[in-house]
């Protein structure tokens, strides 16, 4: 079967049962479609019963822009035909392009467990073919991967993450080789020296990487202008300046092609270019937007009075390295329409923009040169997970602001379309979905490349299509308090029934705002937006401008500013009056903001010089009638001036009234903020976050910015409005986060949170390179003296296995007042919980870090075997302790040079004792987590293991190391963890018995027993290989000794041992 020809039935049926599937039948048979919209034909062509696996062919009309109407009606033949898998064709006899889908759906089982014909999580994975379509990617995974294994390597072959990946790396090692940096190791490390040459700036600058991801990305975003092209066949960008062979022919090609289409071209209507600007090829380019790609100082661009830049001979990229970046993006498709989770066409789509920017500017250490390079998605928000946070966002929103029963406004929100023919929606019902969806005020304060705003778009884009197909009810709310300028827009697009782009429209005018620290990433944001509205632009070729509306501004839409910094709180002492009460001149401001989001050319530049000026007039106006003095008047006027919308320079402070007219708060605050912790460069930020009001309840162990923009975030919400963010999962429980935990107990109604514990499968990680525990939480801005919340604890970020559990605000603070933490359980094990929090309390014991720091210590260790050894966290096992160990080796301490210089540490005199070692890290997954044993007086222990000494001699270490060592303590210990470390607070907060003379002679039983073992395990492992049934059996009697100590009974040892 040839993949770049038209589909021809015969030859894909050949290759099927040749080249594909092993025990494919053909079975030909028409499926009727006479109650479809989309497809007009469909025939099931035959099945594998290995892999479950059916056949359909569907034609269509048309176009395939409609991909979601003919995703759910070809799903609708599957379930017609009660089909859960299959591999699709579809095609239409007006193009010669078609599409290789694999489609499954999850079948949903009633109460009693029976198969009904409903549908859950359908999903359709596509690769587009024929004589238009790249094959590279797909000949690798249809043809050259031969016969599919099982279902498992078919889903493998269309995965658009595999696709992406791949794309990805490919373009990584291609931004290394510019930038320069290193790749591999080994035998495979290559080190390339840069090919970027910038004026006046060192090759290792971050400058010069910021350059470079900028240049991809623009370039990136030109190929995918490539991709739309008019009914004739005229593309956007034309070939013959952005393709391999424009190379070839203009000479210095970023010179000579790339720097006039960014700075010359598509910032410039046609009749305002330059000389030979305005002549084809360039006219084909349309004008898009005023203040796209307009040069900063960092671009290196300002033209003579002839051709060139001055930069000219100092901005140096060869043309070789362009042929090569080329290459590797005409192997590829592109689609300008974003993919979904419900559906994804197996092409690179403007989401990759984000990948990009996210992951690129971690490749390199602008210090060393050297790589630090991540495997792709390590920062960027998967798909999955920003559409799950998006949904259930929308849904609350939706359910506060109408009366709508929950189950209808999943079924129109989700991308499932089965559903909605079981919830329909009345025309009231409609309307009230419209009213609230148009004045939904949605903030992301930490957007990098504007994964959730574009999200957001996306689904409630969707929602509009779903209950107003024909864009009639959105088209007379958008006419309403709009300019003359866009009402003209609103007004032709509608007579052309465009009425995505009308949707589109009006939700980034009036819905969406985004807030980043860094340019690059606003600007990255700014491109997805235009390339979202472009998609749906109507191209006429006779027409101005080839037809395109130029593309809106949003200078006020995605602001560089950093957003954990408010205006300077000024004393207000008897002022009567707020800082933006002058309601006349902020009105000001908005009437310019309005005007300014759709106007171009000269109308833009006007509006711009109006902005400065009363932006200037009304700080005047403020410092006057404020009467500010001395410094807060110098800082405020200084920090109000410094913001200048219309530069690329990041503002240090960011205020959503001043930036975006907005002084009532956010319905919904949506983020993956990040989780720097302020160590090394950063400790010198910590001065100035201290005096930040939000940092009273963000502080606590190591600062985490996390905490910080979790905090900041509640300043942004709406009384009553929603914040959902992403973070890690030390909030649920880590002592470090119990200030914050406390916080939004007080503060808000927490609905839901979603926690995600390490994985070792990276597939299963939200964020594949990086081992963390990370959770979502969404909450109201409301205060509830009591409520419930529910806790999911999910198996991957595909969020197809999880277990939950609902807790009450008074439950979780019932466990432990002093830390509220929110353990990880499930309903068959809380009351459980609860009987051992209650009946229990703190052991009499003290937690430490060991005493030598392998870094700051390091001058004490010596490899001479006559002195004292160094306990590493490596040598500690179960009732053991090796010299195997797993990583390092082992070392000895110079321990009467330690002692002298350390001689006021409490820690300096505890190696004079036996005490507890443990392991300070140790795997989530681990069945067990506590790994502990005694070790002898005399030893020092390393800073990667701790260990426990006892306050109390009733409380010997034999009986505290069994019961640490036990099932019971490992349960309960792994239901309030929430990361790979062994904190020493969490041991100290333990549940323990209080040792009486009811129960002592238990504890001196569980000490007897673990006697026992030690005298095994200390003979080595030719002893322990030789009884270890007798060690399991000594344990086993332990762990019921220690069910007995804390008076369980039977069901509930069966609970815990069912769960761990």
């Amino acid at each position: 079967m040839k993949l770049n020809q038209d589909y021809n039935r015969d030859h894909f049926l050949t290759f099927l049962s040749k080249d594909f599937l092993k025990d494919f039948r053909s079975d030909i048979r028409p499926v009727s479609t006479s109650e479809y919209k989309a497809l007009k034909k469909a025939f099931s062509l035959g099945r594998s019963e290995s892999l479950d696996l059916q056949i359909f062919e569907f034609e269509y009309s048309g176009s395939f822009n409609k991909r979601i109407t003919l995703a759910k009606e070809a799903f609708q033949v599957m379930k017609q035909s009660a089909v859960f898998q299959a591999l699709a064709i579809f095609y239409s006899p007006e193009s010669d392009d078609w599409r290789f889908s694999l489609m499954t759906a999850n079948p949903q089982r009633t109460d009693k467990g029976k198969v009904t014909l409903a549908y859950s999580n359908p999903k359709r994975y596509s690769f587009f073919l024929g004589p238009n379509a790249k094959t590279n990617t797909p000949t690798k995974f249809l043809l050259s991967k031969g016969l599919v294994m099982d279902f498992d390597d078919l889903k493998d072959r269309f995965s658009l993450e595999v696709v992406n990946k791949e794309f990805y790396n490919e373009i990584s090692e291609c931004f290394i080789k510019l930038v320069g940096g290193t790749l591999g190791s080994g035998k495979n490390k290559k080190t390339y020296k840069s090919l970027l040459q910038l004026p006046s700036v060192s090759s290792k600058s971050r400058v010069n990487s910021e350059f470079a991801v900028r240049l991809i990305g623009r370039i990136i975003f030109c190929w995918f202008l490539r991709e739309k092209r008019s009914e004739a066949g005229v593309s956007l960008m034309p070939q013959e300046l952005l393709s391999l062979e424009a190379i070839s022919t203009h000479p210095e090609y970023y010179h000579s092609v790339l720097e006039p289409i960014f700075f010359e071209v598509l910032n410039q209507p046609v009749r305002s270019r330059k000389d030979p600007y305005y002549d084809e090829p360039y006219s084909l380019i349309p004008y898009l937007n005023g203040g796209l790609f307009s040069p900063h100082e960092d671009d290196f661009y300002k033209r003579r009075n002839g051709d060139q830049s001055i930069f000219h001979d100092s901005l140096i990229i060869p043309d070789e390295w362009f042929v090569e970046f080329f290459k590797i993006l005409e192997l590829y498709n592109f689609t300008i329409d974003e993919n979904t989770s419900y559906d994804e066409e197996l092409s690179i789509d403007p989401e990759m923009l984000g990948r990009i920017f996210e992951n690129l500017l971690a490749e390199i250490n602008p210090d060393t040169g050297e790589s630090i390079r991540k495997s792709t998605g390590s920062f960027y928000t998967p798909r999955e997970i920003v559409e799950f946070m998006v949904d259930e966002s929308l849904l609350l929103y939706l359910q506060k602001k109408t009366d709508i029963p929950e189950d209808k406004l999943r079924a129109v929100i989700t991308y499932d379309l089965s559903d909605d023919a079981e919830y329909p929606l009345n025309n009231p019902q409609k309307q009230d979905i419209i009213d609230a969806v148009e004045k939904i005020k949605i903030l992301d304060p930490a957007c990098g490349s504007g994964a959730f705003p574009i999200g957001a778009l996306q689904k409630m884009v969707f929602i509009l299509q779903q209950v107003d197909p024909d864009g009639q009810l959105w088209f007379k709310k958008q006419l309403k308090s709009t300019s003359p300028e866009i009402r003209r827009v609103i007004e032709r697009e509608f007579s052309h029934k465009n009425f995505d782009y009308i949707r589109k429209l009006g939700v980034i005018r009036e819905n969406i705002y985004g807030v980043d620290i860094q340019t690059i990433a606003t600007e990255i944001s700014r491109l997805r937006c235009f390339l979202t509205l472009v998609v749906d632009e109507r191209i006429d070729d006779s027409s101005e401008n080839r037809g395109i509306e130029p593309l809106p501004n949003l200078d006020f839409k995605f602001v560089t500013a950093d957003t954990l910094f408010s205006l300077p709180d000024i004393d207000k002492a008897g002022q009567q009056t707020g800082l933006f009460d002058d309601r006349e001149k902020i009105d000001d401001l908005k009437y310019i903001r309005d005007q300014y989001f759709n106007a171009s050319g000269i109308e833009r530049e006007q509006l711009k010089t109006e902005f400065v000026t009363a932006q200037k007039r009304l700080v005047d106006q403020l410092i006057k009638e404020h009467g500010f003095m001395g410094v807060g008047k110098a800082e405020l006027t200084q920090k109000l001036t410094n913001w200048e919308p219309f530069t690329h320079r990041s503002t240090s402070w960011f205020d959503p009234e001043w930036m975006f007219g907005i002084s009532s708060g956010f319905d919904l605050v949506i983020a993956n903020p990040p989780y720097d912790v302020y160590q090394g460069e950063k400790k010198d930020d910590i001065k100035k976050i201290k005096k930040m009001d939000v940092y009273k309840v963000a502080k606590g162990g190591k600062l985490n910015a996390y905490k910080l923009f979790l905090a900041r975030s509640t300043q942004f919400q709406r009384d009553g409005g929603i914040l959902c963010e992403i973070f890690q999962n030390s909030f649920l429980g880590d002592n470090s986060a119990k200030l914050l935990r406390k916080f939004f107990f007080n503060t808000q109604e927490i609905i839901q949170v979603d926690s995600f514990p390490e994985r070792d499968n990276v597939k299963r990680r939200v964020f594949e390179a990086v081992k963390m525990s990370v959770c979502i939480l969404i909450s109201r801005k409301i205060e509830e003296d009591d409520y419930t919340f529910r806790l999911n604890v999910w198996e991957s970020k595909y969020m197809d296995s999880n277990f939950s559990i609902d807790y009450s605000k008074s439950e979780i603070l019932s466990f432990d007042p002093f830390s509220a933490q929110i353990p990880m359980l499930d309903q068959n094990t809380k009351e459980l919980f609860a009987k051992i929090y209650k009946s229990n309390s703190k052991a009499p014991i003290s937690c430490l870090e060991g005493e030598l720091n392998m870094t700051f210590h390091r001058k004490y260790f010596t490899d001479d075997s006559s002195k004292p050894k160094v306990i590493k966290g490596a040598a500690v096992q179960r009732y053991l302790l090796t010299d195997e160990l797993s990583q390092g080796e082992v070392e000895y301490v110079n321990a009467e040079d330690y002692i002298n210089d350390h001689k006021n540490s409490k820690k300096s005199h505890h190696h004079e004792s036996q005490r507890i070692a443990m392991q300070g890290i140790t795997g989530v997954d681990d069945e067990r987590r506590l790994i502990m044993t005694i070790i002898p007086e005399g030893q020092f222990c390393a800073n990667s293991c701790n260990y426990v000494i006892s306050n109390d001699k009733n409380y010997n270490m034999h009986f505290l190391l069994g019961l640490y060592n036990s099932y019971l303590i490992n349960w309960i210990f792994k239901k309030t963890s929430t990361n790979s470390n062994v904190n020493c607070y969490e041991i100290e907060n333990l549940p323990v018995p209080t040792l009486e003379s009811n129960n002592m002679s238990i504890a001196d039983e569980i000490a007897e027993y673990v006697k026992e073992i030690l005298l095994i395990t200390n003979r080595g492992s030719e002893e322990i290989k030789s009884k270890q049934i007798e060690i399991d059996e000594l344990e086993s009697q332990i762990d019921t000794l220690v069910y007995k100590l804390y008076n369980l009974t039977m069901d509930e040892i069966s609970i815990i041992e069912n769960t761990l």
